[in-house]
């Protein structure tokens, strides 16, 4: 396991990874969508991916790293093709944990985009309503 672990870190995975994402990114706001929603990006792939979108006149927004040394940044974002416009973090606290969360608006449309990441909650299904799971509520307890 140990192994494992520091081959997924070491500096030439990473590198890798970040150029991966950067990429997709790249790909796929090129013509399949208009707006990404990010979660779990870290400090390093943050500035790689404002690079880009400053590249390509992309507008971005994305939160602080939450996570204490030794843990994940737990960094959101949200990339689009359109102008955003009122973009802040907003900091939630959830099960005794604070959260950050990226938001915007697009333009000058109503549509507010929110990129939430929230743990998933395995608890018992069969107390829920039709139709929804922990996940589900947990990410409208959120929001």
């Amino acid at each position: 396991r140990n192994l494992l672990v520091g081959a997924m870190a070491s500096p030439l995975v990473v590198a890798e990874h970040h150029k991966l994402v950067a990429d997709t990114l790249v790909h796929v706001l090129d013509g399949l969508a208009d707006v990404a929603l990010l979660q779990e990006v870290s400090a390093e792939l943050r500035e790689r991916l404002q690079e880009v979108c400053q590249l390509h006149s992309w507008s971005c927004i994305f939160t602080d790293p939450v996570g204490g040394p030794g843990k994940c940044d737990a960094i959101t974002g949200i990339v689009s093709r359109m102008p955003l416009k009122n973009m802040q973090a907003v900091q939630v606290e959830e099960n005794r944990k604070l959260r950050s969360f990226a938001t915007a608006r697009i333009g000058g449309s109503s549509v507010h985009l929110v990129s939430v990441h929230v743990p998933h909650e395995r608890g018992n299904k069969q107390n829920l309503p039709e139709g929804q799971d922990d996940n589900t509520i947990v990410g409208a307890r959120v929001l």
